[in-house]
């Protein structure tokens, strides 16, 4: 009886681990595969092999590209649809995007205080992210959201954080209290099977160094 006891013990518990993990690995298997189109899109990734010495080589692979790969590649292979570039706050740098990877939004109110919040989470997208990928937008058109320079796409979290329960559409907010920003839309907080981590989306839009 007590080995019988033992044995149903560990099968009951194996099925419990069973059901408590199977939820989040097909959650984590189907990861991005709510966008449109999700089977044609591909990531441009790099492979770098060096060596210092001539004889003994080096490798590595990089989940990242230089931003200008991209459009190259695209403009000598008919194959490519479309394209949309995606620069993480890690990425960013001062020369190419005007800041660094420390980044602050100041907020000013109506009676002129600011108010000011560091940020982890904020990317530089091309206009048409939101066209290429799915990401519902509670506010704002998909395809005029990035269309201009200096236009914002903020999360509905940090949407409320900023503003309230008021209408952040037109309002100007300032990264590192200095480049104007003019919020066009809205977007559903991102959910969990993704792999893009972003609050704040800054359109390229005008910014020709990035390319």
């Amino acid at each position: 009886p007590f080995i019988t006891l033992i044995n149903v013990l560990g099968l009951s518990v194996g099925f419990a681990a069973f059901y408590i993990l199977w939820p989040y690995a097909q959650s984590e298997l189907n990861s991005d595969r709510f966008h449109k189109d999700y089977e044609k899109i591909v990531r441009l990734t790099w492979h770098h092999r060096w060596t210092d010495n001539k004889q003994d080589w080096h490798e590595s692979d990089n989940a990242v590209n230089f931003c200008g790969v991209a459009k190259q590649i695209a403009d000598e292979f008919n194959e490519v649809e479309e394209l949309t570039r995606f620069v993480p706050q890690g990425g960013f740098l001062k020369p190419l995007h005007g800041t660094g990877d420390k980044v602050f939004i100041a907020v000013y109110e109506r009676d002129s205080s600011k108010h000011f919040f560091r940020e982890a989470n904020v990317a530089f997208v091309d206009p048409n992210f939101f066209q290429f990928f799915s990401f519902p937008l509670v506010k704002g058109d998909v395809s005029e959201v990035l269309k201009q320079p200096g236009t914002v796409v903020l999360s509905q979290a940090v949407s409320t954080k900023y503003f309230g329960a008021r209408d952040p559409l037109n309002s100007i907010i300032y990264l590192n209290d200095s480049l104007p920003l003019k919020v066009t839309g809205v977007f559903d907080d991102l959910p969990r099977n993704t792999y893009f981590r972003f609050d704040l989306a800054i359109s390229t839009a005008g910014q020709n160094e990035i390319d």
